[in-house]
């Protein structure tokens, strides 16, 4: 439609003349998004100012896209913190901090993992948001960001309630997920895969945990053949000889590490 259009090339005022003489405000693209989620992504000046006018010509600020997406989830994809009013403004009007896209994501979700940015966390927290909710993968919130390696996020989620012990359907820990993607980690690698691994570890969680394989977190370090967190984990106490199912010690696993590191580790404890 031409709204989307003069959208598309960030024509504000023709967007305004549109939607004066009457312009349908609620006509979706091919992606089932509707002007407010368009203008949730971003780029647009006014945004607030556009927002309010859609909203006096009666948008469906409740409308998701095909992927289930309000467009509070589209403002989490894309926070990095300049959005605070955006997300306060949207939640004013009444859109569900808890509600889910179609993995089950609810907007905090969707911040811990894209964004690294906490200050939009207490603004979700405040209007309601549970920090405690699963996803259809049953990863909360504080779960995710320990996927993606963002100490920040985690740690404001911590501050705030979150419950860190909480496992996915595989039966995964927060730190068990952490280990196995720290060499996955974007752009809050600043904060060091040490220094978040000593959070988790203050915080309670078992240095010598299993899962349903009896595969231990130095195990884990061990299949991927990471030094750092291999020897940070024994300097902390874990247990080299514990067996999983198939009888494996972290031991025998590491004696087949292509890491020089691991390697001389063994060499040099005999």
């Amino acid at each position: 439609s031409p709204l989307l259009i003069a959208y598309f090339y960030n024509y504000v005022k023709i967007i305004e003349l549109l939607i004066n003489y009457g312009a349908d405000v609620n006509i979706k693209n091919i992606n089932h998004e509707n002007l407010l989620i368009c203008l949730s992504y971003g780029g647009l000046d006014n945004y607030i100012k556009s927002v309010k006018s859609l909203i006096k010509n009666n948008i469906d600020i409740y409308s998701k896209d095909k992927d289930g997406n309000t467009a509070l989830h589209i403002i989490c994809t894309k926070y990095n913190g300049y959005e605070k009013c955006h997300l306060e403004y949207l939640l004013n009007q009444g859109l569900n901090a808890n509600e889910r896209n179609n993995k089950g994501n609810t907007p905090l979700m969707e911040l811990s993992y894209h964004s690294v940015i906490d200050i939009g966390i207490p603004v979700l927290i405040n209007y309601g948001a549970n920090v405690n909710l699963v996803n259809n993968k049953g990863e909360s919130s504080f779960l995710i960001a320990c996927k993606k390696g963002k100490y920040k996020i985690a740690s404001r989620l911590y501050e705030y309630g979150a419950n860190p012990f909480i496992k996915d359907n595989d039966n995964n820990s927060a730190i068990r997920i952490f280990i196995k993607n720290e060499c996955a980690f974007d752009n809050d690698a600043y904060y060091g895969e040490i220094g978040f691994l000593n959070f988790l570890l203050e915080i309670g969680f078992d240095i010598n945990e299993t899962d349903k394989d009896g595969v231990s977190l130095l195990m884990e370090a061990c299949y991927l053949a990471d030094a750092s967190i291999f020897l940070h984990l024994l300097r902390k106490g874990a247990n080299l000889y514990i067996k999983d199912n198939n009888g494996n010690t972290a031991l025998s696993i590491a004696k087949s590490s292509n890491n020089y590191y691991i390697k001389q580790f063994l060499i040099d404890h005999g």
